[in-house]
């Protein structure tokens, strides 16, 4: 063994006993771990327009990826109602997203289970679920079911039903619904789901795509609806958007290419520096 081959064992076996005898519990600070670089991301300096109008224009790019592969995940979920971004040039100056949601009604899917329901119509008619610390929660999603107790549920969410009266008990899980959303068995006439329509999306906003509420109270208009329930459907999910077909998908232009043009103006002359020193 070499003079370099044994210098070389001393440094393994130093390393080694440091590790062997070190205290598992034992922690060790990191500098700035729960911010890393902090002393480069406080820049106080306001932002050169076009470099804004660039990183502006990428936030909403990423807010549209985000809701796109939302809607992926969900591409399986009845009821769903996918939102998207749309990034509006405000006073010349900056570029805002504005998030809306696609309440199109989809089509209805054959379950034959006979606690899974559609309300037919193509108007905002949901399902009223159990009100939660005072709010009016509605679904599209149609597919219920029977708990221990008796109680009708909705699948997806766990949360009781609401009939015209309050929870809705059951002793069967076929019992026969009429194109109103009244609930026999053997002839006996138990609640009536209930269920709202809404004259706009105004004023409404959803949880999580599958649950919604009344975000602005004041706008939200409720009308009478001849609505037609189908026993044994359930509503379908939305279609995903498209990733390179939708407009909406494309950040903002101007932004964009003025904002390009300046970095590759900017990236020639710190290349040329770097290059002359």
């Amino acid at each position: 063994m070499n003079f370099y081959q044994f210098h070389g064992c001393l440094i393994l076996i130093f390393f080694l006993t440091q590790f062997a005898f070190a205290d598992p519990q034992e922690s060790f600070p990191i500098k700035y771990a729960k911010k890393p670089y902090a002393e480069w991301s406080d820049y106080k300096e306001p932002m050169q327009r076009d470099y804004r109008l660039l990183k502006e224009g990428i936030h909403a790019q990423l807010l549209n990826f985000k809701a796109h592969l939302n809607a992926v995940l969900h591409t399986s979920t009845p009821g769903y109602k996918r939102y998207k971004f749309v990034s509006y040039y405000h006073d010349d100056e900056d570029i805002i997203p504005i998030q809306y949601i696609d309440w199109s009604r989809e089509r209805p899917v054959l379950s034959n289970r006979l606690l899974d329901f559609y309300v037919g119509g193509g108007k905002l008619s949901l399902f009223c679920l159990e009100p939660q610390h005072g709010v009016e929660l509605y679904t599209f999603d149609g597919r219920f079911y029977k708990d221990p107790d008796g109680l009708l549920r909705s699948m997806a969410h766990h949360l009781p039903i609401m009939g015209e009266k309050g929870r809705i008990y059951i002793t069967t899980n076929e019992p026969e619904v009429d194109q109103y959303g009244r609930i026999y068995e053997d002839d006996q006439f138990i609640e009536k789901i209930k269920v709202i329509t809404f004259k706009s999306p105004a004023g409404l906003w959803t949880i999580e795509g599958s649950v919604f509420y009344k975000r602005e109270p004041e706008k939200v208009e409720v009308i009478d609806f001849d609505y037609q329930m189908l026993q044994g459907y359930f509503e379908a999910e939305n279609e995903p958007p498209g990733m390179m077909t939708s407009p909406t998908i494309v950040p903002f232009g101007e932004g964009m290419s003025k904002s390009a043009k300046t970095y590759m103006d900017t990236y020639e002359l710190l290349f040329q520096a770097v290059n002359d020193n």
